[in-house]
Parts: structure tokens; C-alpha cells; sequence
């Protein structure tokens, strides 16, 4: 008979862990940036290579788009008492 592995044990994980600070945020978000018009424009570039009919990487562009919007608002316009933090914590 196989034994079974032990649980892994160690601290409670705090559903109010600290935010990352602001400029690794804005970090996090430059490099997010970074790659979805990186990989948005290799899609453009096979599209165009690939004999430019119905522009296809336009519903990438939407999806990935929100994910990156909806961050970017997290990080420049999220306020101070985002995650269920309340002020005075």
C-alpha cells in the first residue's frame, strides 16, 4: 500500500495580506503592458504574413485588452482600501 504524504502545514494564509507597493505595481503593470503589445503585434504580423483576410487578432486584442485595462485601473486609480482593507488597520 502506498503512504499517503503528510499535509502541508505552516502559517494561516491573511485574506488581508499587505498590497504590493505602489511602484511594484506600476511595475508589474509596465511589463504587463509590455508583453500584450509585444505579442499583439507578432499576432498582427502573422495575420498580415498569412494573407490578411478577416483581421482574427482583434478578439486576442479584446480579451487580453480588458485583463490590462481592468489592471491598469487596479493600479493607478485602485484606492488605498482595496481587498477589504479598512482604514485604521
Amino acid at each position: 500500500m502506498t503512504p499517503v504524504p503528510a499535509p502541508v502545514t505552516g502559517p494561516p494564509l491573511s485574506p488581508l495580506s499587505p498590497r504590493p507597493s505602489r511602484a511594484r505595481q506600476r511595475q508589474g503593470f509596465s511589463r504587463s503592458l509590455a508583453s500584450y503589445l509585444a505579442v499583439m503585434g507578432l499576432l498582427v504580423v502573422i495575420w498580415a504574413v498569412t494573407g490578411a483576410g478577416y483581421f482574427w487578432p482583434i478578439w486576442p486584442m479584446i480579451g487580453w485588452g480588458f485583463a490590462i485595462v481592468w489592471q491598469g485601473i487596479n493600479t493607478f486609480v485602485g484606492g488605498d482600501n482595496e481587498r477589504g482593507q479598512r482604514r485604521g488597520r
